[in-house]
């Protein structure tokens, strides 16, 4: 009895350290994404009442990591969402609405949802809490109410914003004040360090000053 504990001991002592050798060597697995990001992106897809463009069908399942769901991508090591780009396809598109469940992909770092063009409603306040996010590009959609302001003010790292070609209303101003606007469309790669102005009006493709 106590020879066939001790063997029993021993190779779950050699199984762990083919496992930590496993570990130390790289072969750790590719980490699955966060159930709270999964969560967060299932709440977007509930807020689309109709999607021609089939982006919205892949995803299913529990690993919106693994590359089966288009338009999403994440950090190879933490398994934490940090991109979402969903863009219209010649004669497809989403209607519905931005849901506030967004806010909740907090290592977002890009979201992108452009020319959609039945995407209406306001921008949700819960984008606010993207502190993380650099790129933020909502335009040709049907978004209406007032320019965000107090949303942007919180986005600490967000270095290009477009809002064109939806119903906002009013400056484009952060509650600490206004942001600088280059002459031109702008987009990572292609900013233009072109005179700017201040923002007014209903915010075309603008890059935060730095």
């Amino acid at each position: 009895m106590l020879r066939a504990l001790l063997l029993l001991l021993a190779t779950a002592a050699l199984l762990s350290g083919h496992a930590a050798a496993g570990t130390s060597s790289g072969n750790k697995p590719t980490p699955t994404c966060w159930p709270a990001d999964r969560a967060a992106l299932l709440g977007f897809k509930a807020g689309i009442t109709m999607d021609t463009t089939g982006t919205l069908a892949t995803w299913a399942g529990d690993d919106c990591c693994g590359g089966g769901w288009e338009g999403v991508a994440c950090d190879a090591g933490t398994g934490r969402v940090v991109s979402l780009r969903l863009e219209s396809q010649p004669g497809r598109h989403m209607a519905g609405a931005i849901s506030p469940s967004v806010g909740g992909l907090e290592f977002l770092e890009s979201l992108v949802i452009r020319d959609m063009g039945p995407i209406g409603g306001a921008v949700p306040d819960a984008l606010s809490r993207l502190t993380r996010l650099q790129q933020l590009y909502l335009e040709g959609n049907a978004l209406a109410g007032g320019v965000p302001g107090k949303v942007l003010s919180k986005m600490s790292s967000l270095r290009y914003l477009s809002l064109a070609g939806n119903r906002l209303e009013g400056p484009c101003r952060r509650s600490s004040g206004a942001f600088a606007v280059s002459s031109r469309s702008t987009s990572p790669g292609t900013a233009s360090r072109g005179r700017s102005r201040r923002a007014t009006g209903t915010c075309p493709a603008w890059r935060t000053s730095t």
